[in-house]
């Protein structure tokens, strides 16, 4: 929770389930760009099991809403206001 929603850095985030076939497929794509993005280090690339884990309240209300994995959110923190503002890759 603090890692994502108290980020300062820009980050993506994947929602996903180890039982769903379409995350599984997709997961050797999002580690090429987890790796592209940590060598660059201006964006962390990070990912949430949603199987055995789940969101918290506070991600909710921060906009991480999805009905189906694997979900991706972009975070960027505002400058002049310092909140933080998630948006669906879609």
């Amino acid at each position: 929770k603090d890692l994502v929603l108290g980020s300062q850095s820009d980050f993506v985030l994947e929602f996903f389930s180890p039982l769903c076939g379409h995350c599984q497929a997709f997961a050797p794509r999002y580690d090429e760009l987890a790796t592209s993005l940590a060598a660059d280090g201006a964006v962390k690339a990070l990912r949430m099991d949603v199987f055995h884990n789940k969101v918290p309240k506070e991600g909710g209300e921060a906009g991480f809403k999805f009905s189906g994995v694997p979900a991706i959110f972009r975070g960027t923190r505002d400058a002049s206001s310092g909140q933080l503002r998630v948006s669906l890759y879609k």
